[in-house]
């Protein structure tokens, strides 16, 4: 596999374990308060096929080929966390170890205001908010792309979950593989917005005691959250898209 650098990620990289935190009064997402890469990767491994030619012969010959996408980009790991009783300086007065976190994972080309927060709608006014339309240009999609927004979040049937103090029903979601394969059971992703900023949101799997057990991700390894967000690499462009992660842990 040929190793490569996905994005900056607020100075640091992100793939794989991610520690976060539960404080403040808003009741809402809190930045993550660390990430620790473990390792990225894309594909690049594929051998050449060959195939004899002679002359005079017509071959029948069906191909099947892949091209990675130029528009999303994975981040997949384990997330561990505490609800704390914390003063400003962060020195805690007592906290609560969670062996087996459930929430939210977020992840925004920006700081959010959750505030404002509800689900993405593909058809709003693009001067109030953000809309499909101009979020595909950002990504350098053409509306006939396989790989767009509302082709990869193309039903809205997610569990209910809130999101600081709004209650998150019927968004736009799609479900991560499990074992290299397609399904519709686990691994839930939402699509939200501020209104200025698309936020993308990972419902955490957990192993608690009389829950769903651990769930297997894409590549048949056990992990809390499963995340694609969405990244121009399209005609050349090689900027990297900054990601702001943010962890609601329950």
């Amino acid at each position: 596999m040929k190793r490569e650098m996905l994005f900056a990620i607020l100075g640091i990289l992100l793939f794989g374990g991610l520690v976060a935190f539960v404080a403040g009064t808003a009741n809402y997402p809190n930045p993550a308060r660390t990430l620790t890469v473990v390792n990225t990767e894309r594909v690049d491994n594929y051998t050449v096929i060959t195939e004899t030619a002679e002359a005079g012969n017509i071959t029948t010959m069906n191909i099947t080929g892949w091209t990675q996408t130029m528009t999303w980009a994975g981040f997949v790991g384990n997330v561990t966390g505490r609800i704390v009783l914390d003063d400003f300086d962060n020195n805690s007065l007592y906290d609560w170890r969670i062996a087996e976190p459930q929430g939210e994972v977020y992840a925004s080309n920006d700081t959010v205001d959750w505030a404002k927060i509800k689900c993405f709608n593909f058809t709003a006014n693009g001067s109030v908010e953000i809309n499909l339309t101009l979020y595909e240009s950002d990504l350098g999609l053409q509306p006939t792309d396989y790989d767009g927004v509302d082709e990869t979040f193309n039903a809205t049937d997610h569990p209910t979950f809130w999101a600081g103090t709004t209650t998150l029903t019927g968004c736009p979601t799609t479900n991560l593989y499990q074992n290299d394969a397609p399904q519709n059971t686990y691994w839930w992703e939402v699509l939200l917005t501020d209104e200025t900023n698309v936020v993308y949101a990972a419902i955490i799997e957990d192993d608690t005691a009389n829950s769903r057990g651990n769930v297997i991700g894409f590549d048949g390894k056990y992990y809390d959250y499963q995340i694609i967000v969405g990244e121009n690499g399209h005609n050349g462009d090689d900027y990297k898209w900054e990601y702001y992660f943010y962890v609601e842990l329950e």
